[in-house]
């Protein structure tokens, strides 16, 4: 449930974005105006949190070649899928090079171009995640790793955005590693089945204090603003689980979660699309644009969907053939 709420209010923040970029004005405005400064790309901390979570009782459950050899594919389909047709509609003009560059992703540290940034950040975690278990495994200390980590890391982005000018411009992909590196702590605890304790409740609490702290001092960096964001995310997902466990929300949420990646490069790239070719040279109404991104992503999760259920039946009928009885174990 949570990553379909995660997956909307990507969906939302993006819309908010656009609302004050194109200055739309009166409510729409002012919503956006609140919810950028109060909710912003919360549902991406949210991502990445319950990622790195995952990611440990995943390997744990299922070994390293099983677990790369899934999460790739989790990763790689949908983006050949998605993300491919929208870059050679987009570069149509541009020229092969420039294609290239952003299909393998290269460009989002040579040109800034962060259109699927997710995409390489998650992949660039799964690769660097045996160095992480290397620390984490040892479930020694763990506290102590993570409030370390938390701090050095801070440091060391905050440092950056000072003195590396190209460090604002891919804040958003360094800076989100804290937050991933707190879920495959957090993911530790959980595959122990750890009981809660009192000083569990500071991590997902001081980022509410952090967060009133950082709007109402009017600090402007972007590389501290992520790094509160991170635990302020943390503080309303423990207040969301809470929630949760009083509420249901309707089935179509908890849908969103199961498309949630789909959903968002989906609705990344008609959203590149939609403003390039109908919304710049027409300037209809904004809101109508965007729900109609909505509605394209939505079918198109739901095409997709179907085609994973209908490549899976024709694999499960495949391995069925020249079966015999007797010999239920023989594959010819």
């Amino acid at each position: 449930m949570i990553y379909g709420i995660a997956a909307l209010s990507i969906v939302l923040f993006h819309f908010t974005k656009d609302v004050v970029s194109y200055h739309i004005g009166g409510a729409w405005e002012q919503f956006a105006d609140w919810y950028l400064v109060w909710n912003d790309a919360m549902g991406v901390e949210w991502f990445l949190f319950l990622s790195g979570m995952g990611l440990f009782v995943s390997m744990e459950k299922n070994g390293a070649v099983k677990f790369e050899q899934h999460r790739l594919k989790r990763i790689l389909i949908p983006y050949c899928l998605l993300a491919i047709p929208y870059w050679i509609f987009h570069h149509l003009i541009d020229g092969p090079a420039h294609w290239l560059a952003d299909t393998t992703l290269v460009s989002v540290f040579t040109d800034h171009q962060l259109q699927f940034w997710y995409v390489l950040f998650i992949l660039t975690m799964y690769a660097f995640y045996p160095l992480i278990i290397l620390l984490i495994r040892n479930r020694k200390h763990l506290y102590l790793k993570l409030w370390s980590a938390a701090g050095i890391l801070s440091a060391v982005f905050i440092w950056l955005s000072l003195h590396w000018a190209p460090f604002d411009r891919t804040d958003v992909f360094y800076c989100r590693v804290l937050i991933f590196v707190i879920g495959c702590i957090c993911g530790v605890w959980i595959y122990d089945g750890k009981p809660w304790q009192k000083k569990d409740t500071f991590l997902f609490t001081a980022g509410i204090a952090l967060k009133i702290w950082f709007v109402s001092s009017g600090v402007e960096n972007d590389a501290l603003e992520r790094i509160v964001a991170c635990f302020y995310s943390l503080s309303v997902l423990g207040a969301l689980v809470l929630v949760l466990e009083k509420i249901s929300l309707p089935a179509f949420v908890s849908w969103c979660g199961t498309v949630s990646l789909e959903m968002y490069i989906a609705h990344i790239s008609y959203r590149s699309v939609f403003k390039e070719t109908i919304y710049q040279p027409f300037h209809f109404s904004y809101p109508t644009v965007y729900l109609l991104v909505f509605l394209c992503t939505l079918l198109t999760c739901f095409v997709v969907q179907k085609l994973y259920t209908n490549v899976r039946k024709i694999k499960e009928i495949q391995s069925t053939w020249f079966v015999f009885p007797g010999f239920e174990s023989q594959k010819f």
